[in-house]
């Protein structure tokens, strides 16, 4: 079965040149991005002490200018295309991430690198990719599709973070983002070979996307999103916990690296599971398994910490994470079939959750400093709050 699915994904009507070259770039984006976020807020609060709220702050300014901006972005791609949008946004990444070189030797490193989160929103690379995968899937067999790039990225994201905490520990930050600088310079190569897509027609002005969301047709929809990014901002702390817990970015890296490694066995059957049964039957069943993973990560806050045990745990995670974050997708990309010019809606409705969320943690962590204890407290929060998920496969009027 393995065998056929394989000979028939690499088939050039099921794995057309557009995605294995949007794939490609994708692959080497998150390769070298996970190199740095992963560690950069761990790498604020031990190398230069910061407070968790402060290193917590990049992600939440990226996140909000996102939100805001992004929409100015897909203004542009509809006139100039995905294609030069994806060249501006490389360029652009280049840049943005230089201001971290300078975060070592002066501090203004870090607050340049914030400054210039707008621009970087407006030209990121979520506009065009996020066109061109609705443009280069379908929605027959969208399931496996999404689960190959899943498993590319998993690939990525087994070698960073190891990679990451070797560079880190043995040469510094500044080692670490030259050979961020390196992979992320191979972007260039499949970006070139990209189609132009003039994507969305943006039709709706800023003001009417904002009612769109906060309409009441999109109401279960926008509640759906809203508990997918309490759920991030519970992956992001994640990682600040096992720091926390193991003191090393070694154990960090090898925790994580292991754990997604095993990702890639489970990764393929749940795309193809996707594709044949009901998207929300699959996603009903993934949010059960992934509140049990939840719960596991409040509870192990009261067990003796090893690497053995959170590698357990987040073994587990990463299987049953695929249950619900490739059915969740599908359903995402299945009501873009019908209109594009949903797309940034949907991205402004995700960042206005996110970065909520994302505010209230980093304002209780300012206001009361001794809560950083208790981060473990938000997982239990998570394996609540994930229940509202299936409510994304809903058929708006």
């Amino acid at each position: 079965m393995k065998h056929g699915l394989l000979k028939k994904f690499l088939s050039d009507g099921f794995l057309n040149n557009g995605l294995r070259y949007l794939f490609l770039d994708y692959t080497l984006y998150i390769f070298s991005t996970s190199l740095l976020h992963l560690f950069l807020p761990l790498y604020l609060i031990q190398e230069l002490a910061f407070p968790l709220w402060l290193a917590l702050m990049p992600s939440a300014v990226l996140m909000a200018c996102y939100g805001i901006f992004s929409f100015f972005g897909y203004k542009i791609q509809s006139k100039i295309g995905t294609k030069k949008m994806f060249i501006l946004s490389y360029f652009t990444k280049l840049i943005h991430h230089g201001f971290l070189l300078l975060i070592p030797f002066n501090i203004i490193g870090f607050w340049l690198y914030l400054a210039f989160a707008p621009i970087n929103a407006v030209f990121a690379i979520w506009q065009p990719h996020q066109i061109s995968l609705s443009k280069y899937t379908n929605k027959k067999h969208r399931g496996l599709q999404l689960s190959f790039l899943s498993v590319v990225v998993l690939i990525a994201y087994t070698i960073g973070p190891i990679l990451g905490a070797w560079v880190l520990s043995y040469y510094g930050f500044i080692w670490l983002i030259a050979v961020q600088y390196i992979f992320m310079g191979f972007r260039i190569f499949p970006i070139l070979k990209l189609d132009n897509f003039y994507e969305p027609k943006m039709k709706w002005s800023y003001r009417e996307v904002m009612k769109l969301i906060f309409s009441k047709r999109f109401r279960k929809t926008f509640i759906s999103l809203s508990a997918l990014n309490v759920l991030n901002v519970g992956n992001l702390l994640w990682p600040i916990f096992i720091f926390l817990s193991l003191k090393t970015y070694l154990g960090v890296g090898s925790v994580l690296s292991i754990a997604i490694f095993f990702q890639l066995i489970f990764t393929l059957f749940v795309g193809r599971i996707t594709d044949i049964f009901k998207r929300k039957s699959v996603l009903v069943v993934g949010t059960v398994l992934n509140s049990l993973s939840w719960f596991g990560r409040f509870i192990i806050n009261f067990l003796p910490k090893s690497i053995l045990l959170f590698t357990g745990l987040e073994t587990y995670s990463g299987f049953v994470g695929q249950t619900t974050g490739l059915p969740y997708n599908a359903s995402v990309y299945d009501k873009l079939d019908k209109n594009l010019d949903y797309r940034p809606m949907f991205d402004i409705m995700e960042h206005i959750s996110k970065v909520s969320t994302l505010f209230l943690v980093i304002l209780i962590l300012y206001l009361f400093p001794t809560f950083e204890k208790y981060i473990y407290v938000y997982f239990l929060i998570c394996a609540v709050v994930i229940f509202l998920l299936p409510m994304i496969c809903n058929h708006e009027k």
